[in-house]
Protein backbone atom coordinates (compact mmCIF):
# COMPACT_ATOMS: atom_id res chain seq x y z
CA UNK A 1 0.00 0.00 0.00
CA UNK A 2 2.41 2.47 -0.86
CA UNK A 3 0.71 5.40 -2.23
CA UNK A 4 3.08 8.15 -4.19
CA UNK A 5 3.54 11.24 -2.89
CA UNK A 6 2.16 14.60 -5.24
CA UNK A 7 4.67 16.00 -7.19
CA UNK A 8 5.29 19.48 -5.53
CA UNK A 9 7.22 21.91 -7.95
CA UNK A 10 9.21 23.98 -5.61
CA UNK A 11 10.47 27.65 -6.83
CA UNK A 12 14.52 28.38 -7.13
CA UNK A 13 16.16 30.44 -4.36
CA UNK A 14 16.20 33.51 -7.12
CA UNK A 15 12.34 33.32 -7.59
CA UNK A 16 12.31 33.36 -3.53
CA UNK A 17 14.40 36.19 -3.19
CA UNK A 18 12.79 38.33 -6.33
CA UNK A 19 9.13 37.59 -4.32
CA UNK A 20 10.94 38.93 -1.29
CA UNK A 21 12.25 41.89 -2.65
CA UNK A 22 9.31 42.46 -4.00
CA UNK A 23 7.03 42.10 -0.50
CA UNK A 24 9.79 44.66 0.64
CA UNK A 25 9.31 47.27 -1.83
CA UNK A 26 5.49 46.92 -1.43
CA UNK A 27 6.17 47.45 2.22
CA UNK A 28 8.62 50.23 2.45
CA UNK A 29 6.98 52.29 -0.38
CA UNK A 30 2.76 51.49 1.64
CA UNK A 31 5.39 52.82 4.86
CA UNK A 32 5.58 55.90 2.71
CA UNK A 33 2.45 56.65 1.88
CA UNK A 34 1.42 56.12 5.24
CA UNK A 35 4.13 58.50 6.26
CA UNK A 36 2.79 60.96 3.93
CA UNK A 37 -1.23 61.05 4.75
CA UNK A 38 0.18 61.26 9.08
CA UNK A 39 2.03 64.69 8.00
CA UNK A 40 -0.60 65.37 6.30
CA UNK A 41 -3.14 64.73 9.40
CA UNK A 42 -0.90 66.75 11.36
CA UNK A 43 -0.31 69.49 9.38
CA UNK A 44 -4.24 70.17 9.48
CA UNK A 45 -4.49 69.44 13.14
CA UNK A 46 -2.17 72.40 13.67
CA UNK A 47 -3.37 74.44 11.34
CA UNK A 48 -7.15 74.42 12.42
CA UNK A 49 -5.53 74.72 15.88
CA UNK A 50 -3.60 77.73 15.35
CA UNK A 51 -6.77 79.07 13.50
CA UNK A 52 -8.75 78.44 16.77
CA UNK A 53 -6.42 79.46 19.16
CA UNK A 54 -6.91 83.18 20.80
CA UNK A 55 -4.10 84.82 21.99
CA UNK A 56 -4.22 86.43 26.25
CA UNK A 57 -5.13 89.55 25.11
CA UNK A 58 -7.83 88.64 22.59
CA UNK A 59 -9.82 86.27 26.01
CA UNK A 60 -11.82 88.35 27.87
CA UNK A 61 -12.72 87.25 31.50
CA UNK A 62 -16.24 89.20 32.78
CA UNK A 63 -15.10 91.04 35.79
CA UNK A 64 -18.34 89.61 37.41
CA UNK A 65 -16.62 86.08 37.05
CA UNK A 66 -13.23 87.32 38.22
CA UNK A 67 -14.46 88.62 41.45
CA UNK A 68 -16.99 85.88 42.35
CA UNK A 69 -13.21 83.81 41.71
CA UNK A 70 -11.89 86.12 44.40
CA UNK A 71 -14.90 85.51 47.05
CA UNK A 72 -14.87 81.69 46.52
CA UNK A 73 -11.34 81.79 46.90
CA UNK A 74 -11.05 83.86 50.13
CA UNK A 75 -14.53 82.09 51.50
CA UNK A 76 -11.93 78.48 50.83
CA UNK A 77 -8.92 80.08 52.57
CA UNK A 78 -10.72 81.00 55.68
CA UNK A 79 -12.50 77.60 55.97
CA UNK A 80 -9.42 75.75 55.32
CA UNK A 81 -7.94 78.54 58.42
CA UNK A 82 -10.45 77.47 60.24
CA UNK A 83 -10.18 73.69 60.26
CA UNK A 84 -6.37 74.04 60.53
CA UNK A 85 -7.10 76.42 63.39
CA UNK A 86 -9.33 74.51 65.26
CA UNK A 87 -6.70 71.57 65.62
CA UNK A 88 -4.01 73.59 66.69
CA UNK A 89 -3.13 73.67 70.44
CA UNK A 90 -4.24 77.21 72.11
CA UNK A 91 -0.83 79.06 71.81
CA UNK A 92 -0.29 77.74 68.23
CA UNK A 93 -3.51 78.59 67.43
CA UNK A 94 -3.10 82.08 68.93
CA UNK A 95 0.17 82.57 66.74
CA UNK A 96 -1.41 81.27 63.63
CA UNK A 97 -4.31 83.97 63.91
CA UNK A 98 -1.94 87.14 64.62
CA UNK A 99 0.64 85.67 61.46
CA UNK A 100 -2.74 85.27 59.25
CA UNK A 101 -4.46 88.60 60.33
CA UNK A 102 -4.74 90.09 56.95
CA UNK A 103 -2.57 93.39 57.21
CA UNK A 104 0.36 91.40 58.79
CA UNK A 105 0.17 89.08 56.10
CA UNK A 106 -0.03 91.55 53.48
CA UNK A 107 3.14 93.19 54.64
CA UNK A 108 4.93 89.32 55.21
CA UNK A 109 4.05 89.10 51.84
CA UNK A 110 5.72 92.03 50.59
CA UNK A 111 8.59 92.18 52.56
CA UNK A 112 9.01 88.24 51.52
CA UNK A 113 9.24 89.62 47.53
CA UNK A 114 11.16 92.27 48.45
CA UNK A 115 13.48 92.66 51.36
CA UNK A 116 13.45 89.43 52.99
CA UNK A 117 14.37 87.60 50.20
CA UNK A 118 16.48 84.28 51.60
CA UNK A 119 19.72 85.51 48.76
CA UNK A 120 19.79 88.44 50.88
CA UNK A 121 19.39 86.96 54.14
CA UNK A 122 21.89 84.14 53.43
CA UNK A 123 24.50 86.95 51.86
CA UNK A 124 24.18 88.36 54.78
CA UNK A 125 24.82 85.76 57.19
CA UNK A 126 27.81 84.50 55.35
CA UNK A 127 29.37 87.90 55.20
CA UNK A 128 29.16 88.89 58.59
CA UNK A 129 30.42 85.60 59.81
CA UNK A 130 33.28 85.73 57.36
CA UNK A 131 33.84 89.58 58.03
CA UNK A 132 33.54 89.15 62.18
CA UNK A 133 35.83 86.44 62.33
CA UNK A 134 38.43 88.51 60.19
CA UNK A 135 37.66 91.44 61.94
CA UNK A 136 38.19 89.69 65.79
CA UNK A 137 41.63 88.63 64.07
CA UNK A 138 42.83 91.90 63.13
CA UNK A 139 41.89 93.57 65.90
CA UNK A 140 42.95 90.57 68.48
CA UNK A 141 46.62 90.92 66.67
CA UNK A 142 46.72 94.68 65.87
CA UNK A 143 45.12 95.68 69.06
CA UNK A 144 41.74 97.81 68.46
CA UNK A 145 38.97 96.85 69.60
CA UNK A 146 34.93 96.66 68.17
CA UNK A 147 32.37 98.98 68.48
CA UNK A 148 29.55 96.58 67.44
CA UNK A 149 28.44 97.92 64.55
CA UNK A 150 30.41 95.96 62.46
CA UNK A 151 28.32 93.22 62.64
CA UNK A 152 24.94 95.40 61.07
CA UNK A 153 27.28 97.01 58.27
CA UNK A 154 28.62 93.42 57.70
CA UNK A 155 24.84 91.82 57.50
CA UNK A 156 23.58 94.53 55.54
CA UNK A 157 26.69 95.14 53.17
CA UNK A 158 26.05 90.68 52.58
CA UNK A 159 22.24 91.01 52.26
CA UNK A 160 23.07 93.35 49.41
CA UNK A 161 25.78 91.49 48.03
CA UNK A 162 23.29 88.44 47.74
CA UNK A 163 20.37 90.45 46.51
CA UNK A 164 22.91 91.30 43.54
CA UNK A 165 24.37 88.01 43.47
CA UNK A 166 20.37 86.53 42.68
CA UNK A 167 19.19 89.38 40.25
CA UNK A 168 22.48 88.22 38.40
CA UNK A 169 21.73 84.95 38.56
CA UNK A 170 17.96 85.59 37.35
CA UNK A 171 19.45 87.85 34.20
CA UNK A 172 21.58 85.10 32.93
CA UNK A 173 19.08 82.23 33.48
Amino acid sequence: MSEKAPKVESKTSQESYDVKEQYKAAAEELNKKQEKVDKDIEAKAKAEVEKQAKSKEEVEIPKAEKKSDEIQANKSYRSVMHRVESKLPTTQRWFSKVINYGPIERVSTIASKTIARPSGILGGGIVALIGLIILAYFSNSIGFSLSGSEFIFLILAGWLVGLIVEGIYKAIR
